[in-house]
């Protein structure tokens, strides 16, 4: 680079260091690929897990579109009868707008099962929630507090054991399968990261073992999406669950959009 000045060595150096941030190594080793990827997903406010954790954590307001059905053994839907005002008695399709409020998601029903508006006993459920957060004690809100903090834990804990807890294997540029070392970690399934920040774009995995919220067999699912500020937010959410009793499936998927930054002097009106 001789006769180079200093300005355009600076920005070729500059120039450089992008170029290796933006398309990290083919040969960066698995292991080490996989704890960036954990550093990365620790300072996330969601975790990786049925209900989607962390929502109410993140300064936006977003509409959500919940749908859920049951299939038989052959993957048949299970129909039910509508009751009062055309509504099914456990709901098959909700959308809501979420917004969040120091760490409480506020939630107000725009359709039910197609419907506008919602059954009224869902909007005073709903509203009820809502005012009771806002006539919440200071010794209410420390609870609450102690709640989000046990799920940081949580998840650091999680991800922290993540690297060495699984058995990785690169299956393509952006695709990476894990599978457990022991029957304690309960899940195997694939991960999607961006490799330019690390970020999961998708992430997939099959309940080895009952769980606290999923019995063994069940099939979880979460794609994000880009959101117009750049960021990597939930987009959907896929979950199939056994019900064993009836033996049929319940299968639930959430999309998530039109994701707004919500303003510190906006107001909560319902």
């Amino acid at each position: 680079m001789a006769g180079w000045g200093p300005r355009r060595l600076a920005l070729a150096s500059l120039l450089i260091v992008f170029s290796f941030s933006q398309n990290p190594p083919a040969d960066l080793p698995l292991l080490e690929l996989v704890r960036k990827i954990a550093d990365v997903q620790r300072d996330l406010p969601w975790f990786w897990s049925p209900p989607l954790e962390g929502m109410g954590e993140i300064p936006y307001t977003f509409h959500t579109l919940h749908r859920r059905r049951r299939l038989d053994q052959r993957d048949r839907e299970v129909k039910l009868k509508k009751g009062e005002g055309g509504y099914y008695r456990e709901w098959r399709s909700l959308q809501l707008e979420r917004i969040s409020d120091n760490g409480y998601t506020h939630t107000r029903c725009i359709s039910q099962d197609g419907i506008s508006p919602c059954a009224g006993w869902l909007v005073q459920a709903l509203s009820k929630d809502s005012q009771k957060w806002s006539n919440f004690t200071a010794e209410e809100k420390a609870k609450v507090a102690g709640v989000r903090l046990a799920r940081t834990q949580r998840r650091n804990e999680f991800w922290s054991a993540f690297p060495n807890a699984f058995r990785f294997e690169r299956i393509g540029p952006e695709q990476i399968r894990f599978a457990p070392l022991s029957d304690a970690s309960g899940i195997e399934g694939q991960l999607w990261f961006d490799p330019a920040t690390f970020h999961l774009t998708r992430m997939e995995y099959t309940v080895l073992a009952d769980k606290e919220r999923l019995p063994k067999g069940s099939r979880f699912r979460i794609e994000l999406s880009k959101s117009g500020d750049g960021r990597l937010l939930p987009a959907r959410v896929v979950i199939h669950r056994g019900i064993p009793k009836a033996g049929q499936v319940e299968e639930d998927i959430a999309e998530y959009g039109n994701y707004r930054r919500f303003a510190v002097d906006s107001e909560i009106v319902f």
